[in-house]
């Protein structure tokens, strides 16, 4: 049977990665494979810098689209994948190489899977994940500076003038033709059972046509 591809957008702190962490301890790890965009960045001195001299990791350019693809392919071809995790561009970090077992279905993460079209393509079916905005500005700030240690004013500065552009311009046009919005405010655990019943019922009717 062909592999079963679903496509996970939303905004930088709509809670993508937490909530696949999480389904993923939910669903037989012989059963999913996640691939996450957020491995693919370019290296920092190929990013993009603005008029103050920040680098702007938050444009599609900023991704190894490339490479993201073929993995993808790979993936979907019945291959394994190996891959360096992303240490957020930061020297002190090492990057650990890792490995993402082909499995039926394979769900592919980020912010700019639906804009890539040729990516886009690809995907069975598509999930957004949505949240106030306030909120997913306070899990930014929280994750960039407790979890990565970043300088508050600097994840301030990027998120009002890289992330939340980017998204209104690269992410957002997408939500509506999503198959399924998720409103990722309040219980996260309501948030993967949403995503746990429509992959299952979606991945069961796609796999009765190959039966």
């Amino acid at each position: 049977m062909k592999r079963y591809v679903l496509g996970v957008s939303g905004s930088s702190g709509s809670g993508k990665s937490e909530i696949l962490k999480k389904l993923s301890n939910k669903i037989n790890s012989n059963l999913i494979s996640i691939i996450s965009q957020d491995n693919y960045y370019k290296k920092r001195d190929s990013q993009s810098i603005d008029l103050n001299g920040f680098h702007n990791f938050d444009l599609p350019e900023s991704i190894d689209k490339t490479k993201f693809y073929n993995d993808i392919i790979k993936l979907i071809s019945g291959n394994n994948v190996e891959y360096f995790e992303y240490n957020y561009n930061n020297p002190q970090l090492k990057s650990v190489k890792k490995k993402i077992v082909s499995n039926q279905i394979i769900i592919v993460e980020g912010l700019f899977i639906f804009h890539y079209k040729k990516i886009d393509s690809l995907f069975n079916s598509r999930v957004f994940i949505d949240a106030e905005l306030n909120l997913m500005i306070k899990r930014r700030l929280d994750r960039d500076l407790n979890e990565r240690g970043y300088d508050k004013n600097d994840v301030e500065y990027r998120y009002k003038n890289h992330v939340v552009p980017a998204f209104k311009k690269f992410t957002e046009p997408y939500k509506n033709e999503s198959d399924l919005i998720i409103k990722n405010d309040k219980s996260i655990e309501l948030s993967v059972s949403k995503l746990e019943n429509f992959l299952m019922n979606d991945f069961n009717k796609y796999k009765s046509r190959f039966s």
